[in-house]
């Protein structure tokens, strides 16, 4: 009878390697979702800010202050620390924020970070 000395060895130490990337992958995963939700609230409430800039209300035409509405939305995005890319029409507010997301633990691997894009628009709507 053959005895197979380091057999089990081998497959305790392959499994533990493959245990520890999926440990990785699931946190860094979960931080950049994390970041993604936090980021895409951040634009939205941006722009529904920005929106509120309404003028001509009583007329019956509602219309965005365009001027307005980029001030407010930009001073929302800094007050939160973020850059934006904003842009407004008399209807709508739209607002880009980017982000890189650092990675933790995948850094061994050679992914460092992730860059999250959001855009987000708010509309006026008349009624």
């Amino acid at each position: 009878m053959r005895r197979q000395r380091g057999s089990l060895s081998a497959f305790v130490v392959s499994m533990t390697v493959a245990c520890m990337l999926l440990v990785a992958f699931v946190h860094d995963s979960g931080r950049a979702l994390s970041h993604y939700v936090t980021l895409a609230d951040s634009a939205q409430n941006a722009a529904r800010i920005g929106a509120q800039s309404v003028s001509d209300i009583r007329r019956g035409d509602p219309q965005i202050d365009s001027d307005n509405a980029l001030q407010r939305a930009q001073a929302y995005l800094a007050r939160h620390g973020l850059v934006g890319h904003i842009t407004s029409n008399h209807q709508s507010v739209t607002v880009e924020v980017k982000q890189v997301v650092p990675f933790t633990m995948l850094g061994g691997l050679g992914v460092y970070s992730q860059a999250i894009s959001v855009t987000r628009t708010a509309l006026v709507v008349g009624g």
